[in-house]
């Protein structure tokens, strides 16, 4: 094995620049939103997803959450498992999610809104696909349709 001489100034670089460029390319990476404002004991609503697979709309189901971790929280009806803080999503262990959590009722009923109006605009001007526009958006284009 060859031995490297250490002292030899060839082959090296300045030392401020190596640091100067270790820290622009080790920038921390951005956390996920995750929702902090969970605790246990929280009233929040629960919405099963439908796929079209002929299952009825249950609506919203009121339910406390039970436990929170890092990562994901139960609520009191424990079976629907956990989910995830972040997406607020029931972990469907690798199938689709079945289940939603809103926070408060508003939520879920803007959401109804915002679907209900993008479908009604898309009807009316015979586009496909979503609309992805805000909520006052939407309403301010279907006043203005019904004008």
């Amino acid at each position: 094995m060859k031995k490297v001489d250490k002292s030899s100034s060839a082959g090296t670089t300045d030392e401020s620049s190596t640091n100067a460029d270790v820290s622009s390319v080790c920038q921390p990476i951005a956390k996920p939103r995750v929702s902090s404002s969970l605790f246990s004991g929280q009233t929040v609503f629960v919405k099963t997803i439908s796929y079209g697979g002929g299952s009825e709309d249950e609506g919203l189901k009121e339910t406390k959450i039970a436990s929170v971790g890092n990562k994901w929280f139960t609520i009191v009806d424990n079976w629907h498992g956990r989910f995830s803080k972040e997406t607020l999503l029931h972990d469907g262990k690798g199938y689709s999610p079945r289940y939603r959590i809103y926070l408060d009722k508003k939520e879920y009923e803007e959401e109804v809104e915002l679907n209900n109006l993008s479908s009604k605009i898309r009807t009316a001007i015979g586009q496909y696909g979503n609309i992805k526009l805000p909520l006052e958006k939407l309403r301010q284009i279907w006043n203005i349709m019904q004008s």
